[in-house]
């Protein structure tokens, strides 16, 4: 099944404010540049297409079929391991599956001996990489939507119940998206009652 397009996820997440559908010009002149650097004018548009990217980052920690692959590293003398851009995570997996090697500054670090130096060896990955909203299959892509639209729906109600009962609902989504992804021990950020704005001068976070 065909996943959203940028514009669909956006008018989905307009849809909870009552917004009547915007086309792709209308996308277009709130959202300028190319993934992964996007920036958000100040409109409704603008900041619902920032959300929806913010939380796509925030959701694919998680890992899932459509993001997560098997990478191999040959490490011909010692030194560092540099893992490729939009690494989200990482996990050792085959003869190394028992260390503690985790990701700092997209580089290898083993947390048990305390060093980002690995002698030469093979070594492999199962990483989890950041994709554009639109690669994204559909059931990952419906997780994300529904999470901006709870992050939209919370930041303009002043109602202290209706957002505790929103935080609660994201929770949910949270778990979800847990069960379906292959690695529990990642975490999905604890969603926080933000206001639609631009503090961050627009720039994709």
């Amino acid at each position: 099944m065909a996943g959203y397009s940028a514009t669909e996820a956006v008018n989905q997440v307009l849809g909870v404010l009552g917004y009547d559908p915007i086309s792709d010009a209308t996308y277009a002149t709130a959202v300028t540049g190319t993934w992964p650097s996007l920036s958000f004018d100040g409109s409704e548009v603008g900041q619902a297409a920032r959300w929806l990217y913010h939380y796509s980052k925030t959701v694919q920690k998680e890992g899932f079929p459509c993001n997560t692959e098997r990478w191999q590293k040959v490490q011909g003398s010692t030194g560092t391991i540099e893992f490729p851009a939009k690494t989200l995570a990482v996990k050792p997996i085959g003869r190394n599956d028992y260390r503690r090697i985790t990701m700092r500054n997209n580089f290898a670090y083993d947390s048990d001996l305390g060093t980002d130096q690995f002698v030469a060896a093979t070594y492999d990955f199962e990483i989890v990489k950041e994709l554009d909203f639109e690669e994204l299959d559909i059931d990952v892509q419906t997780l994300i939507i529904e999470n901006a639209r709870k992050h939209v729906e919370m930041s303009k109600t002043n109602n202290p119940a209706k957002q505790q009962a929103i935080r609660t609902d994201m929770a949910e989504q949270a778990v979800k998206a847990r069960r379906q992804g292959p690695r529990p021990n990642t975490t999905v950020a604890a969603p926080q009652p933000i206001v639609m704005g631009m503090s961050n001068g627009g720039q994709q976070q």
